[in-house]
């Protein structure tokens, strides 16, 4: 019996649905289109062949064609050669004023192109190497385009370190600060790489909470703190109010990263014969942790580098006395420390006694 099949707008099903005659899509797909492209209209036709468009720029040597779907309506292919890239539009090169064709720089040789891996979002393409830093590709106007290394904001990052005996501490929260390390961790080549930094614990900040109010035993006041959305605020603004009135929460729920905003309106409302206000003004703290770019080395225990995410408080300070930090191997000559009137006998048992009373 002969089956008429009016579209094939369902297209190529996979192989484990062929027997799916039961579903809808079933009649309106093929098993299989083999240089055919599918139209909109449900019909089919022949798959284009190719064409010379242009010789590349070392023909000796290997190129890849990459796609670069910037709309709908406009799409480039990208020469990606030994060393450089080149453009090709509509049929013919990318050609700048002086008819030279369009090219950028690339760190990626003729043996490397082929494992480059890519991801596009409109007129910027990203483009991965395990050799090289992620490079960034990006259409700047119809015959214009750079290539530059992608700097990233929030990693990726290690494991976060297991270990609570090994701390890092910063100068400060923001700006041009100091790293330090109560172990051998920096090196030289570490310098533009990133530092991830959190508190050891901030289990003791409350959430968040639509419709907290205060209280005369209550903890919601000015400089209250509260996590939401992975962040923490310090309360700036809570209206004050004798009970049985009350300020409350609202329920615009704070996600800002910067600044100051309100989680309702701040408005007085009156039920029966009690006043309350509803909203609080929340200031941006922190967002749990912090991130700092390495600018400049000084030894193994300290660096320098600007804060590319705002630091928690607790992160900022000294490493502690090394009471706090000792391990029982020593160092193996250190017998002084910076705790006034401590002393050891032994370089690597640190029974340590201020004013005769042991530690």
């Amino acid at each position: 019996m002969k089956l008429l099949q009016p579209t094939f707008g369902g297209g190529e099903y996979a192989p484990a649905l062929r027997g799916r005659a039961d579903l809808a899509r079933f009649g309106i797909s093929g098993k299989q289109f083999k240089n055919f492209i599918i139209r909109p209209t449900g019909g089919f036709e022949s798959r284009p062949g190719t064409q010379y468009v242009a010789e590349c720029k070392y023909s000796d040597k290997d190129v890849r064609l990459l796609d670069f779907q910037v709309s709908e309506s406009i799409a480039y292919i990208v020469e990606l050669g030994h060393l450089y890239a080149r453009f090709h539009y509509q049929g013919a090169p990318v050609l700048d004023g002086s008819d030279v064709p369009v090219e950028v720089v690339t760190p990626w040789t003729e043996d490397e192109i082929w494992a480059v891996r890519y991801t596009q979002s409109a007129d910027v393409m990203f483009l991965a190497h395990e050799a090289h830093p992620v490079q960034l590709l990006q259409r700047t106007s119809a015959t214009e385009f750079t290539l530059t290394e992608f700097v990233p904001r929030e990693g990726p990052f290690k494991p976060i370190n297991g270990n609570e005996a090994l701390v890092l501490a910063s100068s400060a929260r923001t700006g041009t600060v100091t790293i330090s390390s109560n172990f051998d961790l920096f090196t030289e080549d570490m310098v533009g790489g990133l530092i991830y930094l959190e508190p050891q614990a901030l289990g003791n900040v409350k959430p968040w909470a639509q419709g907290e109010r205060t209280s005369a035993s209550g903890d919601l006041a000015v400089g209250a703190i509260r996590s939401s959305d992975g962040k923490y605020y310090r309360a700036t603004t809570v209206a004050a109010a004798t009970p049985p009135n009350y300020t409350e929460t609202g329920n615009v729920r704070p996600t800002h990263e910067t600044g100051k905003a309100w989680d309702g309106p701040g408005d007085v409302r009156t039920f029966d014969t009690i006043d309350y206000t509803v909203g609080v003004e929340w200031e941006y703290v922190h967002s749990g942790y912090g991130i700092v770019k390495i600018t400049g080395y000084t030894d193994a225990k300290t660096v320098t580098g600007e804060v590319v995410k705002i630091l928690p408080e607790e992160v900022v300070g000294g490493l502690g006395t090394p009471i706090n930090t000792w391990t029982f191997a020593g160092d193996g000559t250190t017998t002084s420390f910076s705790v006034t009137g401590a002393t050891s006998s032994s370089q690597s048992a640190y029974t340590v006694t201020v004013d005769g009373e042991p530690l």
